[in-house]
């Protein structure tokens, strides 16, 4: 997989640009649908073909949170869910 950097400007209407070199090389057409993956300060895009591989740092992203949760006994969260679960 080659690595390829670029930097781009964040339009008024919060839109980027993504290289005609990239688009042309990922054969990105207009109205293709990308996946946006938001992970600290790094956002990642993947074509939706892609996304089973995009979704594996979704999945990551989600175990982090729910240990962090279970590490804080003091909250019990599971018990507070599950009373106002009836």
């Amino acid at each position: 997989m080659d690595t390829h950097i670029e930097t781009v400007t964040v339009s008024s209407k919060g839109q980027v640009i993504i290289p005609e070199e990239i688009r042309r090389e990922l054969k990105l057409k207009k109205g293709v649908k990308l996946v946006l993956i938001k992970k600290g300060n790094l956002i990642t895009l993947a074509k939706t073909d892609d996304a089973a591989d995009a979704m594996k740092d979704i999945y990551k992203f989600s175990e982090g949170a729910l240990a962090e949760i279970w590490a804080r006994p003091e909250e019990d969260i599971w018990h507070k869910y599950l009373e106002n679960a009836d």
